[in-house]
C-alpha cells in the first residue's frame, strides 16, 4: 500500500512484481508481527548470478517497510538482521538498492554501484500508441551474449517497475529495448504527448543504437535510461545527446570471501530487480 497507493500510484505490487509477490510465493516475504498485526516486513528474491563461467547464489533485499505507528524501535534492523544470518548459510552476497545508505552501513553493507541516469527530449508531437510488443523469447540470444547476467527462467517476463504504467518492447536490427511508460495527465484527464518513457534494458549491437533511440524518441515527451556507467550502449547514446548522471543506490552484502570485491563492480539490471 505504501509503495504504491499510498502514493498515487497504479497497480499492486503484486501485479509489478509477479515473482515476488503473488499469493504462491509467500516464502518471498519476512514479517515481524505484534498481537497478530504486520509491523514491519521486508522481501527477499533468491537469483543466480552468472559471471562469466562462474555462477553465484545471491538474494536481493527490497520493500523494507516497518509501520509508520512503529517507527523508531528498531524493527526494520532486528528483522533485516535475522534475514542475514539466514541467508549466510545460502547465499554468496546479498544486494539491495536505497536512498539510505547509512541505515544500512550499520548492518555491514557496503555502498558501490556503477549505475547512471541518462536523459534526453523525446520528439513526439502529438500522443502515441504503445508499440507492438515483441516476445522475449525472440531476444534472448541477444541477451544471452551478455557477460554478467541475472540468470533467467524459459517461462521470464519482465516486470513492471515504478513508475510505469505499462512494458514497450523496440527492436532495431540485432538490438532491442525494453521500456516503461508513464502517461502525461493532460486537463480533465486527457493523455498529452509528454509521456515519459524508462529504458530499464537496452542490449545489442552499437551500430543499432541510433535507430532504437530515434524510435523511443519518437514515442514520448521525454526519455529517461537505466544503465550500467561505461557500457557499450551507455557510450553510444552519450555520443547520441543522452546526458548521464551517477545514479548510486546498490548496497552490497558479501557472504562469501570469493565473490567480496568481485560484486562491488556487478550491476543488476533494472528488469532483474525488486
Amino acid at each position: 500500500m505504501e509503495f504504491v497507493f499510498g502514493r498515487g500510484r497504479k497497480l499492486s505490487l503484486a501485479e509489478r512484481f509477479p515473482e515476488v509477490f503473488a499469493p504462491a510465493h509467500v516464502e518471498h516475504l519476512l514479517v515481524a508481527r505484534e498481537q497478530g498485526r504486520i509491523v514491519a516486513s521486508i522481501a527477499v528474491r533468491n537469483f543466480r548470478w552468472l559471471d562469466g563461467g562462474d555462477e553465484h547464489a545471491g538474494a536481493m533485499i527490497g520493500m523494507v517497510w516497518t509501520d509508520p505507528a512503529s517507527r523508531g524501535r528498531g524493527l526494520a534492523s532486528l528483522l533485516l538482521g535475522h534475514l542475514q544470518q539466514a541467508l549466510a548459510e545460502r547465499a554468496d552476497f546479498a544486494v539491495l538498492w536505497t536512498a539510505q545508505p547509512q541505515f544500512y552501513a550499520r548492518l555491514g553493507w557496503i555502498a558501490a554501484d556503477c549505475a547512471s541516469f541518462g536523459t534526453i527530449e523525446g520528439t513526439a508531437a502529438a500522443p502515441h500508441a504503445t508499440a507492438s510488443r515483441v516476445e522475449f523469447t525472440a531476444l534472448e540470444s541477444i541477451w544471452r551474449q551478455q557477460p554478467q547476467r541475472v540468470a533467467r527462467p524459459a517461462t521470464w517476463q519482465p516486470p513492471l517497475p515504478l513508475p510505469a504504467e505499462a512494458l514497450e518492447f523496440f527492436r532495431a536490427g540485432d538490438a532491442y529495448a525494453i521500456a516503461g511508460r508513464e502517461r502525461a495527465k493532460g486537463r480533465q484527464g486527457t493523455k498529452r504527448s509528454g509521456d515519459k518513457l524508462y529504458c530499464y534494458e537496452i542490449l545489442g549491437s552499437a551500430a543499432a543504437i541510433p535507430a532504437l533511440l530515434a524510435n523511443m524518441r519518437a514515442r514520448c515527451g521525454t526519455l529517461h535510461f537505466n544503465e550500467r556507467t561505461d557500457s557499450a550502449a551507455y557510450r553510444a547514446l552519450a555520443g547520441l545527446g543522452v546526458a548521464w548522471e551517477v545514479k548510486p543506490l546498490a548496497m552490497w552484502l558479501p557472504l562469501r570471501a570469493e565473490v567480496a570485491s568481485a560484486a562491488l563492480g556487478w550491476y543488476v539490471p533494472w528488469l532483474d530487480r525488486i
